[in-house]
Order: C-alpha cells, then sequence, then structure tokens
C-alpha cells in the first residue's frame, strides 16, 4: 500500500464543489494535519482578511 501527499491547493481538490451545511469550521491543524502555507507568521496569522 503506498501513501501520496496532496495539497489542498491541487487543482482537483479546489475543483470539488461544496455546500455550507451550518456546522462550524475546524482548524485541521489542531487534529495532526500540515500547514505549509508559506505566508502564515510564527503567530499562525496568514494574512487573509476575513
Amino acid at each position: 500500500m503506498s501513501s501520496s501527499t496532496v495539497l489542498m491547493s491541487h487543482q482537483k481538490v479546489a475543483a470539488t464543489p461544496t455546500l455550507d451545511c451550518g456546522e462550524d469550521l475546524v482548524d485541521v491543524r489542531t487534529h495532526g494535519l500540515q500547514d505549509n502555507d508559506p505566508k502564515r507568521d510564527a503567530a499562525g496569522t496568514s494574512g487573509e482578511k476575513s
């Protein structure tokens, strides 16, 4: 069995349709998934505006 990494920014992932079901969002970094955002600073801020 082989394992490969798929980035959330990959075009196939980005093209996946989504629907808002009203549930709270989860920070996946608190569940063991790595964040590779090169724009993120030491405090965890990505620089994106909400």
